[in-house]
């Protein structure tokens, strides 16, 4: 499969990684659940259950800030893409023909054919639509 089947069916979770015993992250959430554990044991049960609401309303906006994250990271990919295959010279330094003429013997810089240059813009023209489309679609799906 590929990637963006993989991302698609499910088999990719941008948001799920693992954490690295002893990492800075690691420590963290250990301290987080230590103070955790320490308040709960001093509250009601009363101030447990808002205690509890306040966790599950956290992480639901985490939630939202990774998603919104993912959504303006892969919109910057995309325009960066763009940008970076947009000019002329990113397209001759793709497509430079295979052949070379010969001066007086010599090798000269390779001349790119009409056939070639159409083919190239024809190509680019297609590989802009579709990242143009990939990007519309992710700004609608996010």
């Amino acid at each position: 499969m590929t990637t963006l089947e993989n991302l698609y069916y499910g088999n990719i979770a941008p948001h799920e990684y693992e954490v690295v015993r002893g990492s800075e992250y690691d420590i963290t959430a250990k301290l987080v659940i230590r103070h955790e554990q320490d308040l709960s044991a001093t509250l009601t049960e009363q101030q447990n259950a808002i205690l509890q609401k306040i966790k599950d309303n956290h992480t639901e906006l985490m939630n939202l800030g990774e998603r919104d994250a993912f959504r303006r990271g892969f919109s910057l990919a995309v325009k960066l893409m763009i940008e970076a295959m947009s000019s002329e010279k990113t397209l001759r330094a793709l497509f430079r023909p295979v052949s070379r003429e010969r001066i007086g013997g010599a090798r000269t810089r390779p001349r790119p054919t009409k056939p070639t240059q159409a083919v190239c813009r024809g190509l680019w023209a297609q590989i802009q639509l579709w990242l143009n489309t990939l990007h519309s679609c992710f700004l609608v799906v996010f």
